[in-house]
């Protein structure tokens, strides 16, 4: 018996387009009115070959630039090939496979979207999650190797009824230019379909792209599949999958979504995975592991079932009295159901297959802090004290008890005159009886949020021992946020997770002064540390500085948000930046600024200024980390021993401090180290005490030479010293800053002569009579090219990476009178060895 002849078509693109079967469909079609220019594809001579190139709408579009605030304009590569199948075979088809040579210059994705059987319209080439009745995903990919390449897709179950635009069968598109030569369609699977095939591309995408991206000694996670809200999460399952080899091959190791409880068990008892299954099985397929972000807190995540019930604790406001749809860290009930989760959770999913985890606690977005602006008018919600609902009023009652054993002592302590317990409650700072009480509140409201997040490490911990967890930490780490860093790290430490610090921006100075807080403290307990961008545009060179910040601060794990590696520009910046996440430097800073937290406290400070200006701190400490590097520290990381790690302790603001803190530093001086800081008035206690602080500033009547050749007063403390600008450094800022027109007007807010006292001051240390020997200058200047003091295989030096757009003759002076001038390239990282 005579074999079944398989059917087959095809249509090549020559001089003369050659069709068998197929035919190329423009202009006009019994679904689609006229067209103006029916010529949507046209003739063309691609290195060498006869082809067809499509043509693009002739739209333009933007992409992020390499240098902040620049954009990048493209072309909308929108190009479409419409092909019918002429006279498709009568009987039905199970499979086909099409066949297709292409000419790829650009990163990206050619796919093929057609009718299958028992389903309405075309399908897309990224079959999703649930569907119906399940295809096999319909592309492959493209590279920039200028070259012709063949592909082959199989079509599961297609049917050729003209039903497409233009009567087509078969839409072809691509992310970047189109170009064809041949389409051939057959019901034979072809002899060289495993080398031309979805996972040939694949590896073929990964083996090009390792040369140029070197791979790094930490996880490089990106994300998003999937949304915050549910309803927006067919976003990143159509348009994320087909990227996925090229980011493997681009050093990328994991891909984040977002695991809403809400999404899982919308019946309670009843727990569908099927979402996030399929994640897991797309980043498995492509080499790849997964990191969940499990947020069970914010209302989007949790089960209508759930909120219907008596579980249901919201927060409150104490500014307006209003409740928001986030759910209370005071709750009685909510621990016990995430412990429920991460038992399932961890039945379901095998540790081996995922990177990390990260846990959204609480808020607007599950970082462990309270509400925030971002959600616009879903619900009432604002960044303020939300520590208002019976349950929150109670646990502090109850606290204050604790403390203080009876009403008396509590009134002593406060200066108020309360009948009994039951009369207090959470107030805004104007209406707060005396600092003392302010305080009192705002450590056990801080306090709350420390706890809530232990026992969320404590109890993922104990479902997932061998996984790593990163808490989301968001916010500047200010009062209002309830987020104290030093506290939070320090309980995480036994628990094994660590914080990813959610704030970065494009400017490298200010990510750096809202993130340093949690990295020194990452670093000193031994926890994980990881950074990840806001969500909007990100310049190349912005990616990079994140690049820079992690790798100064001895990072963990580098998160991006997949779209900023997507253009040309966080491409570049990626490639720039790998070869230094190798595991290979080290920090050895030995300069520390303080970090204020009673003054920010008394102060009612917010530190991203959501209320009026924010504190002078914040414009200041960015000002300095362009003319020196510096960790920042707090009396918490003071009192557990950090300070052994410094020789020098600058204070910008604050003159306030709890007794024991400012006999912490008192103390230090006093064993050797170099406090210097600019006139800020005589630091006292809370309650008053000038004492110590007179100690501190106790100058000689006349001036010494050294002094008047540093620009500061020096007063000896025991084996240390103080070193203070005679006046207050403090500026207003103004508006007409460029570089700060569209954040923080508040530049610049420090008189130079500060800076010059300080860099001076570390210049010559050895003359401080305080033991020290002098302390490389490696910056000095505000020019947005920052360094870091490093060490790599033993061998000590500076990191630089520049923020501007030419490059900058940078001079190191060295102790002992040398100097040595290093070129930083524009917008690139450069480690120049102190020798050598």
């Amino acid at each position: 018996m005579a074999e079944k002849k398989q059917w087959s078509a095809s249509i090549a693109f020559a001089d003369t387009t050659t069709a068998d079967g197929i035919s190329l469909r423009q202009g006009v079609g019994r679904k689609t009115k006229p067209i103006t220019d029916n010529r949507t594809v046209v003739p063309a001579h691609v290195s060498g070959r006869a082809c067809a190139r499509a043509v693009p709408s002739g739209k333009k579009g933007s992409v992020a630039g390499y240098w902040r605030g620049t954009s990048e304009s493209v072309d909308v590569q929108d190009g479409v090939f419409w092909l019918q199948v002429e006279n498709p075979p009568a009987h039905r088809l199970r499979e086909v496979y099409v066949t297709i040579d292409f000419f790829e210059s650009e990163l990206g994705f050619i796919a093929v979207q057609y009718h299958r059987d028992g389903l309405e319209g075309f399908v897309h080439h990224v079959c999703p999650p649930g569907a119906p009745r399940p295809w096999d995903s319909t592309w492959v990919n493209t590279l920039d190797t200028g070259s012709w390449q063949r592909a082959t897709i199989r079509l599961v179950e297609p049917v050729f009824d003209h039903s497409g635009f233009h009567d087509a069968d078969l839409k072809i598109i691509g992310s970047g230019p189109l170009v064809l030569s041949m389409v051939r369609i057959s019901e034979e699977r072809p002899e060289d379909f495993s080398d031309t095939d979805q996972m040939a591309h694949a590896r073929r995408a990964e083996e090009h792209l390792s040369q140029s991206y070197p791979k790094a000694s930490i996880p490089v996670s990106i994300g998003n599949i999937g949304a915050i809200f549910e309803e927006r999460d067919d976003s990143g399952v159509l348009n994320v999958p087909p990227w996925l080899p090229l980011y493997k091959g681009m050093g990328v190791t994991a891909i984040q979504s977002y695991v809403r409880w809400s999404s899982i068990e919308r019946e309670e008892g009843v727990w569908d995975w099927t979402f996030y299954d399929w994640v897991v099985a797309e980043a498995k397929k492509f080499g790849l592991k997964w990191v969940a972000f499990i947020m069970i807190g914010p209302w989007y995540a949790m089960p209508k079932w759930w909120l219907a019930t008596s579980n249901n604790y919201r927060n409150r406001c104490l500014e307006h009295g209003q409740e928001s749809w986030v759910q209370s860290i005071w709750s009685p009930v909510q621990l016990d159901y995430v412990e429920r989760f991460m038992r399932k959770f961890a039945e379901h999913y095998p540790e081996e297959l995922i990177e990390s985890i990260m846990v959204g606690i609480s808020g607007d977005f599950g970082e462990s802090t309270t509400n925030g602006v971002f959600t616009g008018d879903m619900y009432h919600t604002h960044v303020g004290y939300w520590c208002g609902e019976d349950v929150a009023v109670a646990d502090f009652r109850r606290t204050l008890r604790e403390k203080y054993g009876s009403i008396g002592r509590l009134n002593e302590a406060w200066a108020s005159s309360f009948g009994s317990f039951d009369e207090i409650r959470p107030v805004v700072r104007k209406d707060a009886p005396s600092d003392r009480a302010w305080i009192d509140q705002i450590n056990w409201y801080c306090g709350q949020m420390t706890w809530w997040m232990q026992r969320w490490g404590e109890i993922c911990h104990e479902a997932m021992p061998n996984t790593v967890f990163y808490n989301a930490a968001g916010g500047a780490g200010d009062p209002p946020r309830a987020a104290h860093w030093t506290d939070q790290t320090r309980a995480l430490k036994h628990t094994g997770m660590g914080h990813r610090a959610t704030n970065e921006g494009c400017d490298y100075a200010f990510n750096y002064v809202y993130t340093a807080w949690q990295g020194v403290g990452c670093r000193f307990y031994g926890v994980p540390f990881g950074n990840e961008p806001w969500g909007g545009d990100m310049a190349g060179n912005g990616v990079l500085g994140r690049v820079f910040n992690l790798v100064t601060q001895q990072g963990t794990n580098f998160w991006s948000y997949e779209g900023h590696l997507h253009s040309p520009s966080g491409r570049l910046a990626l490639q720039r930046g790998l070869p230094f996440l190798n595991g290979e430097y080290r920090r050895v800073n030995r300069v520390a600024v303080f970090y204020p937290w009673t003054h920010f406290v008394l102060a009612d400070d917010h530190g991203f200024s959501e209320q009026g200006m924010r504190d002078r701190f914040w414009p200041q400490a960015e000002e300095l980390r362009d003319i020196i590097d510096y960790d920042l520290i707090d009396d918490g990381l003071i009192k557990d021993g950090i300070m052994e790690d410094y020789d020098f302790l600058v204070i910008l603001q604050g003159s306030t401090y709890e007794g024991p803190e400012l006999e912490r530093l008192y103390r230090w001086v006093e064993n050797g180290g170099v406090l210097i800081t600019h006139n800020l008035g005589v630091p006292s206690t809370v309650e008053g005490d000038l004492s110590l602080g007179l100690r501190l500033l106790a100058f000689e009547p006349t001036v010494s030479p050294l002094e008047k050749e540093l620009g500061g007063r020096i007063c000896r403390v025991g084996k240390g010293c103080a070193i203070m600008l005679p006046v207050c450094a403090n500026r207003k800022g103004y508006f007409g800053d460029d570089r700060w027109a569209d954040d923080h007007k508040d530049h610049p807010a420090t008189h130079p002569a500060f800076w010059d006292m300080l860099t001076e001051t570390l210049a010559n240390a050895s003359r401080l009579d305080v033991g020290l020997e002098d302390y490389a200058i490696f910056d000095g200047v505000q020019d947005e090219v920052y360094g870091a003091l490093m060490e790599r295989a033993g061998v000590r030096g500076v990191m630089f990476f520049s923020q501007v757009n030419s490059d900058v003759t940078k001079t190191i002076r060295l102790p002992g009178g040398r100097s040595k001038n290093v070129i930083v390239p524009a917008g690139q990282m450069v480690f120049a060895p102190f020798e050598g």
